[in-house]
């Protein structure tokens, strides 16, 4: 992704071609341009001089989206867009109306649905969203160690690793527009954070529930009308609190373990209005720092069970953002693949047609799973483990060629030190005390085009479709280096599905 504001470009390191929906804000002010993408920095520049500045803000020019009338170098963009947010210096932060459009060509105001992640629950026919629990068999795998899902409290999720670890539920029934029931228990560990929020921009309404200074607080705001229910006693104390929150016509009430009870009126009977998804445990941030005080508008930390919308346990989450059951007991410096499948995508990108070496440490819980994959089609490099060996895997254009290193004990539950070295086409692998090399094909493809790494498992990617890779990885995984730098996994990408960014299990 590539911006240019006033002659200052930024571009992503990593490519977002993947099928997936990601959110981009741009930032355009005095102190310079900021880009994000699903709420991480990709780069900033200082601002222009006042004088240029000026003179260009009082110029005026057609807003166009998607594309341009006439041909450019670029191309005009194949994909969908959505929720676009615009403030300016005089104006109000407001959602364009992109049916309002003075002009459009080949445009259509739907999208395809988003490919759907790996689901948190058992299958949709029982109407229960909750942890899919493994068979017997499926819990301990005979050539490992430790237990694939480490001891959780049922039906629990623990969320926090990330400042938007979230749950999104994209489809909104019809009846929350004017009255609903959300019941949850929590256990906080935290004194603030996001719980619940959902919002309709356009409107200037949205409803949510969050942690301040260790108090409950339920804020809703319809066209402007807003009402705040905040609890005098504090609930981080480690232990469970059953929440009840609801909206009936203007009615606004907040119940915390069926003893305490806070209830105001709105002003207004007005709908909400309420078109996108609503969000449980964090929100995107540049969304909920609408509406929410900074301090809690990232996720809350903590567990949460028993999540119900008018006494019915809630459908599978759309998308699912660093959520993990809520495991029981001590946690180590890690980061943790849970057995329902995630990834990480790193801020970091690489070339494959140029040297490269990484290390870091794995303690797995499942003797085949994908530790990290770089690249597409017929140009990648791939380290997995499948049964009592580690094998990395290249392809630098002409074709696939591989070395393993034979690791009997790898999910004998203790840590154990990978190095993968490609340098042209030969590829060195070291496991702990012993190694391997292989060489490859001459024909060494000339690229210098930036690959995303994928670590612990791969998106769902229609471009990879035809390449076998093995299951997700389970078990944790730290101490990466790059190409001999030091990368803080938890601060440098981003995550998707069960993955622990707080730590690992230990039993």
């Amino acid at each position: 992704v590539a911006v240019n504001v006033l002659s200052t470009e930024l571009t992503t390191k990593n490519a977002y071609a993947d099928d997936t929906s990601h959110y981009v804000a741009i930032y355009s002010d005095s102190a310079g341009v900021r880009m994000y993408v699903d709420d991480q920095l990709q780069g900033s520049t200082a601002g222009l001089n006042r004088e240029r500045r000026q003179k260009r803000e009082a110029e005026l020019g057609v807003f166009h989206l998607g594309g341009l009338p006439n041909t450019n170098d670029i191309g005009n963009l194949t994909g969908c867009i959505s929720n676009v947010f615009i403030k300016r210096r005089s104006e109000a932060q407001a959602v364009v109306d992109l049916l309002q459009s003075t002009e459009s060509f080949n445009v259509t105001m739907n999208c395809p649905r988003d490919r759907q992640p790996q689901q948190m629950r058992a299958p949709e026919k029982k109407s229960r969203w909750k942890p899919k629990v493994p068979s017997k068999a499926m819990l301990k795998d005979p050539n490992c160690h430790l237990l694939k899902e480490p001891k959780s409290i049922k039906d629990a999720f623990q969320f926090g690793g990330s400042p938007v670890s979230r749950l999104e539920f994209n489809k909104i029934p019809g009846i929350l527009q004017e009255r609903f029931h959300f019941s949850m228990e929590l256990k906080l560990n935290s004194s603030s954070g996001l719980l619940f929020y959902m919002a309709n921009e356009s409107l200037g309404s949205s409803f949510s529930l969050f942690v301040s200074n260790g108090r409950l607080v339920l804020l809703a705001d319809t066209n402007g009308h807003k009402l705040r229910l905040r609890t005098k006693e504090k609930y981080q104390d480690g232990r469970w609190h059953t929440v009840f929150f609801s909206r009936d016509k203007n009615r606004v009430q907040l119940v915390i373990d069926g003893l305490r009870s806070l209830e105001k009126l709105l002003p207004t009977t007005v709908d909400f209005g309420i078109s996108g998804p609503f969000y449980v445990g964090g929100a995107p941030l540049a969304k909920a720092k609408a509406h929410i005080p900074d301090a809690s508008a990232t996720s809350f930390k903590g567990c949460l069970r028993h999540l119900k919308l008018d006494k019915r346990p809630l459908n599978s989450p759309s998308r699912v953002f660093a959520v993990t059951p809520c495991y029981v007991g001590p946690l180590e410096t890690g980061i943790f693949f849970s057995v329902e499948g995630g990834y990480i995508t790193l801020d970091r990108s690489v070339a494959i047609g140029q040297d490269f070496e990484m290390t870091l440490k794995i303690r797995p819980r499942s003797s085949s799973g994908l530790i990290f994959h770089i690249g597409r089609q017929t140009n990648y490099l791939r380290l997995s483990t499948d049964s009592q060996k580690v094998t990395v895997t290249a392809n630098t254009g002409a074709e696939e060629f591989a070395t393993s290193v034979s690791q009997p004990s790898l999910c004998d539950g203790q840590w154990h030190t990978i190095t993968v070295i490609k340098r042209s086409n030969m590829i060195h692998l070291d496991v702990d005390t012993k190694a391997s090399y292989t060489v490859g094909p001459n024909e060494v493809r000339d690229t210098s085009d930036k690959e995303s790494i994928y670590l612990g498992g791969l998106p769902e990617l229609a471009s990879l479709s035809h390449v076998h890779h093995p299951p997700s990885f389970v078990g944790c995984m730290k101490n990466l280096v790059i190409n001999r730098n030091p990368i803080n996994i938890r601060q440098a990408g981003s995550t998707r599905g069960s993955v622990g960014l707080r730590g690992c299990p230990t039993g």
